[in-house]
């Protein structure tokens, strides 16, 4: 059944590409480039539905052909998932085209999570090693922070070409490889496999079209649930760790960027440009390079997840402390780099306003004028030019200066401040 869900889906995905494209554009369904992407001309959006389409097709297939036996509780789970989906796929559709305040999408998702629990998708028991511990009245609200966590944490993710297709299409396979013989399993993630195959024909770079987040909301829904009905917080060896090491690095990237707007005191919601991928960029690594390590580093997350079934307490105990270890490392030099790049983007500003103002000097026949360089890189901030400005221009040329040298640090003196202001 898995595998023929899985042609199913790949053939329909392929088909409805077909479909997709020529909608899209004649619908101008485009994502318009800004401070926050890192694309430069305008690509087409809701590239999600491609494997959307193939998804719900091979989900028919296999109702209507293969006839599994479903019980009530999981019939409940599935009607609880498709309806959750279609709920996901309307917010996402609504946010590529009305692009929704944060609020209202973190509130939709919280009724959407609210309604999975009320179908039996919840978590009640978390275990670590040997100890076991009952959330009691803690279990829905803890499943709602899970759940709305997760699809944001995938959404996220979604800004490189490829890079959320790729790290959800490792966290599916270690998903489905983890309980083979699972009715839902086999119900579900063949379709999301196939046609995200087919999106990442499109998507990887140079990318011919978006996922949007209709399909990163969609991708992250699912991964969600897959990780509590089927990794398990209390099931796997590992225990509570197996789906937080699993989904490792979109869920450490969200809490480093979470942490990263609350010290800056931005709205924790509010995207940035300092994301891990970004600051990969920064450092001059080639896009398909940054797209490959981060799915290398999700893959070895998912490896150690895998070959942890079945361990021992005294192996899950190693394996649990050299993995915390691991993103321990991880999560430092990250935070090295973004101390780094603030530094350098500091710098670097105040060398640009230096030149500016060097090159207008020349420009204008002042080039004899000695400035003082140590003046110029002890003052940073614009009252301290505007000195500069009037010490070496008289009355009548100073303004000149002034205006320009300003007008830079109107455009630039916010990175100055808080080098984590631009957007995603």
């Amino acid at each position: 059944m898995f595998w023929s869900t899985f042609f199913v889906s790949l053939f329909i995905s392929y088909i409805g590409s077909l479909a997709v494209f020529p909608i899209l554009k004649r619908l101008k369904i485009y994502d318009i480039p800004n401070d926050r992407t890192v694309h430069e001309k305008p690509m087409l959006e809701m590239g999600g539905l491609i494997f959307i389409i193939g998804y719900f097709s091979s989900l028919l297939f296999v109702l209507f052909t293969h006839n599994p036996e479903i019980n009530t509780p999981l019939l409940n789970k599935l009607i609880g998932i498709m309806g959750g989906g279609i709920a996901i796929i309307l917010l996402g559709a609504l946010d590529d085209l009305l692009n929704l305040r944060p609020a209202t999408k973190f509130l939709v998702e919280c009724v959407i999570a609210l309604f999975l629990c009320k179908c039996g998708i919840i978590i009640e028991q978390l275990s670590l090693i040997a100890y076991s511990w009952e959330l009691g009245t803690l279990s829905i609200p803890f499943t709602i922070i899970w759940i709305v966590g997760i699809i944001n944490a995938v959404n996220m993710m979604d800004g490189l070409d490829g890079l959320s297709g790729g790290i959800c299409l490792i966290i599916l396979s270690s998903i489905a490889v983890q309980q083979p013989s699972n009715t839902l399993v086999n119900l579900l993630i063949p379709g999301l496999l196939g046609g995200l195959i087919i999106f990442l024909f499109y998507n990887w770079y140079p990318a011919k079209i978006f996922m949007g987040d209709i399909g990163s909301l969609f991708l992250g829904y699912h991964i969600a649930i897959f990780s509590i009905i089927v990794v398990g917080f209390d099931s796997h060896p590992l225990g509570a760790m197996a789906p937080i090491f699993l989904l490792g690095l979109p869920i450490f990237d969200t809490l480093l960027a979470m942490l990263r707007r609350a010290r800056n005191r931005k709205p924790i919601f509010k995207a940035d440009k300092m994301h891990v991928h970004h600051q990969l960029l920064s450092l001059g690594l080639k896009h398909s390079t940054v797209v490959k390590t981060l799915c290398f580093v999700n893959l070895t997350f998912a490896i150690i997840v895998y070959f942890s079934t079945d361990k021992s307490t005294e192996s899950s105990t190693v394996i649990i402390i050299g993995t915390t270890i691991l993103i321990i490392f991880l999560i430092s030099q990250l935070l090295s780099l973004q101390s780094i790049l603030k530094t350098s983007l500091s710098r670097g500003y105040e060398k640009g306003v230096k030149n500016t103002v060097a090159l207008y000097l020349q420009s204008n026949n002042y080039a004899d004028i000695n400035i003082n360089q140590n003046q110029f890189d002890k003052n940073q901030k614009s009252e301290a030019l505007d000195e500069i400005a009037l010490k070496i221009f008289n009355e009548n040329q100073h303004e000149k200066v002034v205006e320009l040298a300003n007008q830079m640090i109107a455009n630039q003196s916010e990175q100055i401040a808080d080098p984590d202001s631009n957007k995603q």
